[in-house]
């Protein structure tokens, strides 16, 4: 197990990563370099193996982490018992982010599935500057905004399928409605 390096990112490194990072990471949407660059000077950074457990479903959790390169799998636990995995993710996304944003438990497990280069930025990072504070919320609420209305669809999708004929509509009587324009 490789583990959390407890350094910080060389500035070579940092200024490696920042227009990489500007151009593929949705949640720096609108970030200047300078702003990236602070925000980023004491982000953690670790390289993971396959199979390694990130975090767990159920823990706390102040630290959102950022896939510089890699593949990782988000997974929930199922009341009836398992898990599922609901999706993958791979370069330039974020997971962790709602922990920072509601200060709840984490609502899933994260594991890689492959190597895997990530960056861990503390609650504290996210406070330095109001600023970059307000443009990095400002797209945490987008990025949960997409994934939530991508769950809806999901979620729909699941009901439709597992139903075998979609039940009438209470206020639509297709017959009756046809039977009134015949009349007309």
């Amino acid at each position: 197990m490789a583990g959390w390096g407890k350094s910080t990112l060389s500035t070579f490194d940092l200024e490696r990563l920042i227009l990489r990072l500007l151009d593929t990471v949705e949640i720096f949407s609108g970030f200047t370099q300078a702003e990236l660059i602070d925000l980023l000077g004491s982000a953690e950074k670790c390289v993971l193996n396959p199979g390694e457990i990130i975090l767990s479903e159920g823990s706390t959790g102040t630290f959102m982490y950022i896939i510089i390169d890699g593949e990782v799998e988000i997974r929930k636990k199922l009341a009836v018992g398992g898990e599922k995995v609901l999706r993958n993710l791979g370069a330039g996304t974020c997971f962790g982010e709602m922990a920072l944003v509601d200060n709840d438990v984490r609502s899933a497990t994260v594991r890689s599935l492959s190597k895997c280069l990530l960056l861990r930025l503390g609650e504290s990072d996210f406070w330095k500057t109001p600023s970059t504070s307000a443009k990095l919320y400002r797209n945490i609420a987008r990025l949960l905004s997409r994934r939530l209305r991508d769950n809806n669809a999901m979620i729909a999708l699941a009901y439709l399928e597992t139903e075998a004929e979609p039940e009438p509509c209470p206020e639509f009587d297709p017959v009756a409605t046809q039977r009134n324009f015949i009349r007309r």
